[in-house]
């Protein structure tokens, strides 16, 4: 019976860690890994209500092509690289592995 015990704290402790609920307030240092994604000490964001071009996409525009995701990534880093940044959680649910916060 002292084992059955110990092993339901053990799997009840396990889902608490594997359940950890996301930040309500993440504020630190950032920078863009995308076009709408950002890191913030070490944790992956994505930012609510946005949507950019992924890295690797490139666009059309006059006949011509251009790294149109590398370009949105530049534009979003030169906004928040380096600077400090405070995001507020908009969903409890994650995207991908990242807490939606705005």
């Amino acid at each position: 019976m002292f084992r059955v015990i110990l092993f339901v704290l053990f799997c009840v402790g396990l889902g608490t860690v594997a359940r950890s609920e996301p930040a309500e307030e993440i504020v630190g240092k950032a920078y863009a890994r995308d076009g709408d994604d950002l890191v913030i000490n070490g944790i992956r964001i994505r930012l609510h209500g946005i949507d950019a071009f992924e890295l690797d996409q490139t666009c059309s525009h006059s006949g011509g092509s251009w790294a149109c995701g590398v370009e949105a990534k530049r534009a979003f880093d030169a906004l928040v690289a380096g600077k400090e940044v405070r995001c507020e959680l908009v969903q409890q649910s994650q995207t991908h592995g990242r807490s939606v916060m705005r």
